[in-house]
């Protein structure tokens, strides 16, 4: 009978190279795999794969596009489930692509920042309706 090897914790860490630099304190933000989950994306990649306890993966440059680290770094804190580090809707942070983010990133309905954050920036449509399609005439 083999023995198995205990996962002592499962990792996942992200990473957002066009968002980093080699000055700022983190090149990969790390989440637990029970957060990591939440993301519709994220799951899908992690549940086809064996489970090993650290796995990094490159998040792709087109959902985070214009994305500066300040950014990244307030929404992997809100991901975590931290307090914020100000109030929503200030003027520091680029939220209007911080809910594309988490749009593309398929985040679960369960992360209540994500929610308000859809709710103040709904997805893009191709074609948004006319005022004449919204009128009853």
């Amino acid at each position: 009978m083999s023995e198995k090897s205990v996962l002592r914790t499962v990792s996942v860490g992200l990473r957002f190279p066009f968002s980093t630099s080699i000055d700022d304190k983190v090149g990969v933000f790390v989440l637990s795999y029970n957060c990591a989950i939440h993301s519709g994306y994220l799951k899908h990649l992690l549940e086809n794969e064996e489970i090993v306890s650290y796995r990094e993966i490159e998040i792709p440059r087109q959902f985070y596009e214009g994305l500066r680290y300040v950014d990244i770094e307030e929404f992997m804190r809100l991901w975590r489930g931290e307090p914020p580090s100000c109030l929503l809707l200030n003027g520091r942070y680029c939220w209007r692509l911080v809910a594309k983010l988490c749009q593309a990133l398929v985040l679960s309905d369960d992360l209540d920042f994500a929610n308000k954050l859809e709710n103040m920036f709904p997805p893009y449509t191709e074609k948004e309706p006319s005022v004449l399609e919204t009128v009853n005439l």
